[in-house]
């Protein structure tokens, strides 16, 4: 399909990536669907966890028609760049379409021939399909779904494996302290 086709987009993910990938694709024309499995928009900023914020200077992370506000602290903390988030939304009206609690369980060519895509959406309690002329994944780095890569040995290890995204709190961390080695495996001190 060429772009100048391309009318109705889905975008999976109401995080930084897919909030900007709407702002900018609704300034072009094109109808936009934000889905969120979420319960608010945000992503990871939504979610949060014990002490996050942003990890570079506030100039690094923000929108470049959006700054933070002035007296925004570097490395942002979390809740204050989740409100900006919030306010970016507002002030480029994209709340509206925005459909929270919508996760998307497949994606698949359109069965009927025409190029695009059929999202399969659970929303609340119920299932439907929607078709989208382009499909814009946006998930970021925390999917429900996280990539843990084998490591060999793992079946030896006597810890529970975990990824980044399943530590909210540092109760979730053992009490002993970790090293990284050379080979950049976690181990103990």
């Amino acid at each position: 399909m060429a772009w100048r086709e391309v009318k109705r987009v889905g975008i999976i993910g109401a995080g930084v990536a897919g909030l900007a990938t709407a702002k900018t694709l609704l300034a072009d024309g094109l109808a936009c669907t934000i889905f969120e499995r979420g319960d608010r928009l945000g992503g990871v900023w939504a979610e949060g966890y014990s002490n996050f914020g942003v990890q570079v200077q506030k100039e690094l992370y923000e929108f470049p028609d959006w700054p933070l506000p002035s007296d925004a602290a570097n490395f942002t903390p979390g809740p204050i760049f989740q409100k900006y988030l919030e306010d970016y939304a507002d002030f480029f009206h994209l709340r509206s379409h925005i459909r929270l609690r919508s996760r998307i369980t497949k994606l698949t060519p359109r069965a009927d021939g025409t190029a695009g895509w059929t999202f399969s959406v659970e929303q609340d309690d119920r299932t439907y399909e929607q078709d989208f002329d382009l499909a814009v994944i946006a998930t970021g780095l925390y999917s429900n779904s996280p990539n843990l890569p084998r490591i060999p040995g793992q079946e030896n290890f006597a810890g529970e494996i975990l990824h980044v995204s399943d530590i909210k709190t540092p109760r979730r961390l053992p009490a002993s302290r970790w090293r990284l080695s050379a080979t950049a495996r976690a181990l103990p001190i």
